[in-house]
């Protein structure tokens, strides 16, 4: 519909063709002057009162909730582009600079280049009131490139703002994210938390028990999630109200499970109960892609949330992920020494080899590459199997016939000496940081209220800032002191706990040979050496047994 100006249409008077744009970034927060709906007011109220011309709104374009310096990925502002390309709009109007343009070079192409190029009309309503057509010359002179100029720092100002934010609430373990990973819902009274999933927390351990104790491949186990009908982590989302949008799983009308995602689950640290931040970087304010960081520079921050997996299913899990074991059995499930067994002379992989009814393993190298190069080794897999077990078995008994208090009882407990000292020096610089953040605080009201002159506050806000950072290098190193320390003792404690676990074992399987075997070696006169996780910690148990029956034979 043609609106505005009073001269007759058969007078062929130019009809514009008004592309009305608005934009709301996420820093304007809830200022309503800045809404969608009081830019659209004040742009028809324009357009209705002062617009001398005949025109009609070919549409509004709306880009809500994203940056003014990206108009490479502006939705809506590439649409209205694709419009003016088309000739459905020769006339872009917007509140003013800001709300199109906070990129000076993106500023400058279009308000020099593309608009003149095709014949498009542009109007800001303020800060300054600028019209190409009324003032044609007006993005040639100083004005608005010095006005682009203080946008785009006032983007780059805003974005460090918001980095440096997001960086202390990634350091204070926050989660940053909009939706909590699968098996976790946001806490409703502390959304930077997570409280457990039941539901989805059940899946989660499922996925790790086939993985790790049943030996299934991922394969496998996506397969039996969906069998199950068991909704893949989209659909879980959905199901339960929330407005969750997955780009790949979105291209999949089914939202099965899939062998990524079962990987992605296992992979994910949150599930021992840590917050992990900081893994992925923006190139620039100006270059809204994300790339990710080196791992020893993400925010790592322990017992955030109550874990779903323990540690060691964990690790299990990442140790076989990033081996090459294969599942050969019709099952989908791994050997049970897949990985863990290998040729004593050249050091290559033992593989299974079928005879009959019976399996054997083989030097790989003799096999596959050259029988020059090494020997069969050729030994019946029930054969090894036996004296597997045996040894096990033998190791075990050995173990858990030393007095407790040599199992690592005594180291545990200085370990854990050792980390409470540490957690109370960790806590006296938080608290010191703490009395400088108030001492900020102190200045800044001195300085306001005149009791100290600003070159007074300037100097020592920077000491306090330079005395804040240190404190937090210190912090920041205490912290990764005391997780060392806090594994240290897990280790130790690990050891009984282990060796008890399997006192009574008969049978082998694979958590079992994941738990206490580090690798079978098989020499080619048919000899097997085993060697056993924990080997040095149960020789120094021995030793410490050793020592202690020497001081009682003297005591007697």
């Amino acid at each position: 519909m043609v609106k505005g100006g009073t001269v007759p249409l058969n007078r062929r008077e130019r009809i514009w063709k008004v592309g009305v744009y608005i934009r709301l970034s996420v820093a304007d927060g809830n200022d309503e002057s800045l809404s969608v709906s009081n830019q659209r007011e004040i742009l028809n109220t324009f357009l209705k009162r002062n617009f001398e011309d005949l025109y009609e709104i070919t549409d509004y374009y709306i880009d809500d909730g994203i940056s003014g310096t990206t108009e490479d990925v502006r939705e809506s502002f590439q649409r209205m582009v694709y419009d003016i390309t088309k000739r459905r709009v020769n006339c872009v109007i917007c509140k003013n600079l800001e709300r199109i343009f906070r990129n000076y070079a993106a500023q400058g192409y279009y308000l020099e280049e593309f608009f003149p190029l095709h014949g498009v009309r542009f109007i800001a309503l303020e800060s300054p009131m600028i019209d190409t057509l009324k003032q044609p010359d007006i993005v040639q002179g100083y004005e608005i490139p010095i006005k682009g100029i203080f946008n785009d720092r006032f983007a780059q100002k805003t974005s460090m703002e918001v980095r440096r934010t997001f960086k202390k609430m990634g350091e204070q373990g926050q989660f940053l994210g909009g939706f909590a990973p699968y098996g976790y819902i946001r806490n409703p009274e502390d959304k930077y938390h997570f409280l457990i999933d039941e539901e989805a927390a059940d899946v989660v351990r499922l996925i790790f028990h086939l993985y790790v104790a049943e030996g299934c491949s991922l394969a496998e186990i996506t397969r039996r999630l969906n069998d199950k009908g068991i909704p893949n982590p989209t659909r879980h989302k959905r199901m339960n109200g929330m407005n969750y949008r997955n780009p790949y799983s979105d291209k999949s009308p089914t939202n099965l499970w899939s062998t990524t995602t079962v990987k992605h689950i296992l992979q994910n640290q949150t599930y021992l109960g840590r917050m992990v931040t900081g893994k992925t970087a923006m190139v620039s304010y100006k270059v809204h892609k994300a790339v990710p960081v080196q791992r020893e520079n993400w925010n790592v921050k322990e017992d955030m949330h109550e874990k779903i997996v323990d540690q060691d299913i964990f690790d299990k899990a990442q140790k076989r992920l990033g081996s090459r074991q294969r599942a050969v059995s019709k099952t989908g499930k791994v050997h049970l020494l897949s990985g863990l067994i290998r040729c004593a002379d050249c050091g290559a992989s033992m593989q299974r080899r079928h005879s009959s009814k019976i399996i054997y393993f083989g030097c790989s190298t003799y096999y596959r590459a050259s029988k020059k190069e090494c020997t069969n080794h050729l030994i019946r897999e029930d054969k090894v199997h036996g004296i597997l077990l045996k040894i096990i078995q033998a190791h075990i008994q050995e173990f858990c016939n030393i007095p407790e208090v040599l199992q690592g009882i005594e180291i545990h407990r200085r370990l854990e000496k050792v980390r409470q000292k540490k957690e109370d020096e960790r806590k006296r610089l938080k608290a010191e940081l703490e009395r400088l953040a108030n001492l900020e605080d102190e200045i800044y009201a001195d300085w306001k209220q005149g009791v100290i002159s600003k070159e007074q506050f300037l100097r020592l806000k920077r000491k306090s800032e330079g005395d804040a950072e240190r404190l937090e290098k210190q912090i920041w190193d205490m912290e990764k002191e005391i997780e060392a320390t806090r594994r240290g003792g897990e280790k130790e404690s690990k050891l009984c706990e282990t060796f008890q676990k399997y006192q009574n074992i008969q049978k082998l399987d694979r958590e079992l040979v994941q738990d206490l075997i580090e690798k079978v070696e098989i020499h080619h006169d048919k000899s097997i050496t085993i060697y056993f996780k924990f080997q040095d910690e149960t020789d120094a148990v021995k030793s410490s047994q050793i020592s202690v029956d020497l001081q009682n034979q003297q005591t007697m």
